[in-house]
């Protein structure tokens, strides 16, 4: 789907197959600082590890009973043009 921030607009898009849920972030248009990114997986599942670009993240909380997963990033900017992807292995 589509967003729209302050300082830009872009895309999010959500997938699951094979043991993985891959969680995509691509900006279009000016640039998106973020903080935090909560992300809804399966309740219940087990998260091994989180990746983003190729690069386990490991500061992150994770409530299996609702599935909510907080990822702690720090003002971590995308700028136009960028895709991040973020990958948890469940």
């Amino acid at each position: 789907g589509a967003f729209i921030t302050a300082d830009g607009w872009g895309s999010f898009m959500q997938k699951r197959e094979q043991g993985k849920q891959y969680n995509e972030i691509e900006i279009v248009y000016g640039q998106l600082v973020l903080n935090k990114l909560e992300i809804r997986i399966n309740k219940g599942s087990s998260i091994s590890s989180i990746l983003i670009n190729g690069k386990e993240k490991r500061n992150y909380k994770y409530y299996k009973d609702s599935g909510l997963l907080i990822i702690d990033l720090d003002n971590y900017i995308i700028n136009e043009g960028e895709k991040q992807t973020i990958i948890c292995n469940l």
